[in-house]
């Protein structure tokens, strides 16, 4: 059975009554202790909520008396609830309602966590101003207001808690997503423990920021472990949505088509995808040659413009159009998969759902449009030889970095690319005998 964590953050835990050290987590054997031993609880709700707890044998409780208590072992222990229950007052401390949006802002930053805010004071409408109007905002939708005073509190907190376990992909993945993850990370390092340091650096080649070999290995070793791993949070087949919501699947096949990276990341690779001047471009160039750019390539990359989908895109309406009405373009369009033609537009490929700040853009591609572009050496202080320089973005490359194409989608792309251009194939059947080969092989499926 799958053991879920929930914690809950009230002043009201009454861990001092008993002299206990109430400034560290608060285990369910110490909240069993409580329950059993302290009978005058300054909050029923909270006591009433942790009886409850208690008697679930799936979750496993933690208790803190403050917010900051918690941020602690969010940054020390590396501790993630997947449930937190959060109260808004704490009287007779310097906790303001600044510092408790602030505590909670970093808790949501910190962890994937769900967050019910459970408060006896009657400021929902300033809560759900602050969840709208502040830099809480962006984490609106894991946060849900619930008031302590309502007829049978916790009992609905509870009921709710159990509708989002059932319902919520992240939540109910992400406890067993973070167990298998560290499980994998742990069998590398027990692998990478069997070198010494001087063995690593020598093996590797590293030096500086040259440890995009040792990157590598690790991301494949621990690509390679979870892919053996099984994930009980799954279900067996999927199921049709009866009611898709359009904007989630945009964003996750977003994140699943491409890697987005942080702004020091300077190592230019194949697939990516960069702009400049408003012009788009993907990386088509070998890793392997991006590596030794200039004593491989002689300073030349290869790179394919894209075109965003746009309805007064001219170009792209014009080039699609121009052996073919736009009648018959429009009925044929159908994109089955990443590196499937679309429609009747040989080669032609689709870039969708590229994220740009909060929107998403549609792009298009022709790969017979291929183009290389020579990049100039930079001659400077550096002290790594030309011939083993890689190509870096503000290094002589000025482009700006969208994103990268992720596998197992980047490998079929470029496959793609360079068989349309190098015109593989044999001419197509004459209508007659395609129908004819078409009806004798469909005869077996009668």
């Amino acid at each position: 059975m799958n053991k879920y964590s929930i914690c809950i953050v009230d002043d009201k835990i009454p861990a001092h009554a008993v002299n206990m050290n109430d400034g560290i987590r608060l285990n369910s054997n110490n909240l069993e202790y409580l329950k059993n031993n302290v009978t005058d609880w300054d909050d029923v709700y909270v006591k009433e909520f942790v009886k409850n707890l208690l008697n679930k044998s799936d979750w496993s409780l933690s208790g803190f008396t403050y917010p900051t208590i918690l941020i602690n072992c969010l940054e020390e222990e590396l501790y993630r609830p997947d449930i937190v229950i959060f109260d808004w007052e704490y009287p007779g401390t310097p906790f303001g309602s600044d510092l408790v949006e602030e505590s909670l802002l970093t808790i949501l930053q910190y962890s994937f966590s769900i967050v019910f805010i459970f408060t006896g004071v009657d400021k929902q409408d300033e809560i759900r101003e602050l969840l709208e109007h502040s830099p809480l905002a962006e984490y609106a939708n894991r946060v849900n207001i619930k008031s302590k005073l309502d007829e049978n509190s916790t009992q609905v907190l509870y009921e709710d808690i159990e509708k989002i376990r059932k319902q919520s992909f992240s939540f109910k993945f992400g406890a067993e997503m973070r167990k298998k993850s560290l499980e994998a990370l742990e069998k590398i390092l027990i692998e990478l423990g069997k070198v010494t340091l001087e063995e690593t650096v020598d093996y590797f080649k590293l030096s500086g920021d040259t440890s995009k070999d040792l990157i590598d290995f690790i991301g494949e070793r621990f690509k390679n472990h979870l892919s053996t791993s099984q994930f009980k949070a799954l279900p067996e087949e999927a199921k049709g949505v009866t009611n898709p919501d359009t904007e989630i699947a945009r964003q996750l096949w977003s994140h699943r088509l491409y890697f987005y990276h942080n702004e020091s990341d300077k190592i230019v690779r194949k697939g990516d995808i960069i702009e400049k001047d408003n012009e788009f471009f993907v990386v088509v160039t070998a890793d392997c040659d991006l590596a030794r750019f200039w004593h491989k390539n002689y300073g030349y990359i290869n790179l394919l413009p894209i075109y965003e989908v746009q309805n007064d895109n001219e170009y792209i309406i014009r080039q699609a159009t121009m052996t073919r009405k736009k009648s018959k373009v429009k009925s044929d369009l159908k994109v089955n998969s990443f590196s499937d033609d679309i429609g009747n537009l040989p080669g032609v490929l689709l870039l969708p759902f590229l994220k740009f700040d909060d929107d998403f853009k549609d792009f298009v591609l022709f790969p017979k449009e291929l183009m290389n572009k020579k990049i100039e050496i930079q001659k400077d202080s550096n002290p790594i030889p030309q011939k083993d320089r890689s190509l870096k973005y503000n290094e002589g490359f000025e482009f700006n970095k969208v994103a990268t194409i992720s596998e197992p989608f980047l490998t079929p792309l470029i496959q793609h690319i360079f068989s349309t251009i190098s015109g593989y194939g044999t001419p197509d059947y004459p209508a007659t005998v395609a129908d004819l080969i078409s009806k004798n092989f469909g005869k077996i499926f009668e």
